[in-house]
């Protein structure tokens, strides 16, 4: 489970992403595991950062609403797909993926764990070098090399973007607040402020979706190795009830 590959992906997340603004759920690079911990004087920065990502999601969904139900908005087509898309994106795996280290870490935690005890209990027996597919070890050595010196520059190039192009949604509401003078009169600020808020907002989502994908493809590599130290083993039918009453047992620890 935990290749060199692996290690280095999560060791390359914990040092640009953990060190900078912690979550609940970090990685323990010494201990190579994951810990909770819901410590709120720590984690002021994340919530407000979590606030931003939830408020950007609301004003897309605006956006959407408006271009629908309101005759005149003078929203493009493809601004109304653009913000559909951010909604969907930084709603589900920026705000709703936050909340999810909130309430389900733990779980996280102790799943990673003991899938770990249960992928050593069924490969100290065997003779076959368990299942590794070289795939996996590739795919987390270029995931390594995108999250340290890729995805923050990703990051920084797309709100720059988008506050370019005029994509990002508080430039529309902002033109429903204010009329063209005011936006002339406080262009510095207003382009400052458009910026801050749509870099928090893909930060957090690229934050929360690389460690979802890292999180995801492991287990992933996990049933596959248990799935072939299974099939290739010669187990006696008693032995593989014990496996199975192991492995439950295990699971829901």
């Amino acid at each position: 489970m935990n290749t060199p590959a692996l290690l280095k992906c999560l060791k390359a997340y914990a040092e640009i992403y953990d060190r900078i603004i912690p979550i609940p759920i970090s990685w323990n690079i010494k201990k190579t595991r994951f810990d909770y911990r819901l410590k709120h004087g720590q984690l002021l920065v994340w919530y407000f950062q979590l606030s931003v990502t939830f408020f950007t999601a609301c004003f897309c969904a605006y956006i959407c609403i408006q271009s629908v139900f309101v005759k005149d908005s003078h929203i493009p087509v493809y601004v109304s797909i653009d913000e559909l898309f951010f909604f969907l994106v930084i709603g589900v795996l920026g705000f709703c993926g936050g909340l999810v280290t909130i309430f389900y870490g733990p779980v996280v935690c102790s799943a990673w764990d003991n899938f770990r005890v249960l992928e050593k209990f069924l490969t100290s027996g065997t003779v076959r070098r368990p299942y590794r597919n070289v795939y996996f070890d590739d795919f987390f050595n270029v995931l390594a090399v995108i999250i340290a010196y890729v995805s923050i520059i990703a990051v920084l190039i797309g709100s720059i973007t988008m506050i370019i192009v005029e994509l990002d949604p508080f430039y529309f509401v902002l033109r429903n607040i204010l009329d063209d003078n005011a936006l002339l009169r406080n262009w510095g600020k207003i382009t400052v402020m458009r910026y801050t808020i749509m870099w928090i907002s893909l930060y957090e989502t690229s934050r929360i979706a690389l460690l979802a994908l890292i999180i995801c493809t492991t287990f992933a590599l996990i049933l596959i190795t248990l799935v072939d130290v299974l099939s290739n083993s010669k187990l006696t039918l008693v032995m593989s009830f014990k496996i199975h009453n192991i492995a439950h047992l295990v699971l829901l620890l």
